[in-house]
């Protein structure tokens, strides 16, 4: 079985190799310009570093329609240290402990499918505890065939409409059962 695995770390052009890391000059500037949105992705340094130097976060957020996308079809959650579906290929493992050795997040999930059909797991990170306005960072995605995101979100808004056929087929028969008819409905409220 072949893995495709796809990851959204994002590297500066630099000619010594270093990513994002905060070098005194980036990290005096962004204080200086009083960047605020970058101040938030500045992390402090862990025990883990073998070099204590803060570094910035480098993968971007969800964007809203991905992050539909990716909840509609990976509807299952798991904490990344109790995730059993399916092997966790070597890449992504690496970047797991790179961002525990760094600090970049204050916990980890993949997101699964509930179908064998599309067993493509994604690895989110997030800053904060609980649920916030922010929406996660994406980290990588992996499976046998990983289809394009335009291909996806058709599957997603089929999965939606599918959902959402089913629970109006629910509404009118539990209406029906209780004795709501459809034209009495409709005078009221207008047509399903």
């Amino acid at each position: 079985m072949s893995v495709i695995v796809e990851t959204f770390h994002m590297e500066e052009v630099v000619t010594d190799q270093r990513s994002l890391e905060v070098e005194p000059d980036s990290l005096a500037l962004i204080e200086r310009l009083g960047l605020s949105g970058q101040q938030k992705l500045v992390r402090p340094p862990t025990p883990q570093q073998s070099a204590p130097t803060p570094t910035r976060i480098p993968f971007r957020r969800m964007k809203a329609d991905e992050s539909i996308v990716y909840q509609t079809l990976c509807p299952h959650r798991f904490k990344v240290e109790d995730y059993s579906v399916q092997p966790i290929p070597y890449r992504v493992l690496k970047l797991i402990s790179d961002c525990q050795d760094n600090g970049w997040f204050l916990f980890l999930q993949i997101w699964d499918a509930e179908q064998a059909i599309i067993r493509d797991p994604v690895l989110v990170g997030f800053t904060e505890k609980g649920y916030t306005q922010e929406s996660p960072f994406i980290l990588a995605r992996w499976g046998e065939h990983l289809d394009e995101f335009p291909a996806m979100m058709k599957q997603a808004v089929e999965k939606i409409n599918s959902m959402l056929a089913d629970k109006t087929r629910t509404f009118r028969d539990t209406a029906e059962l209780v004795g709501i008819h459809e034209t009495t409905y409709q005078s009221c409220y207008g047509t399903f």
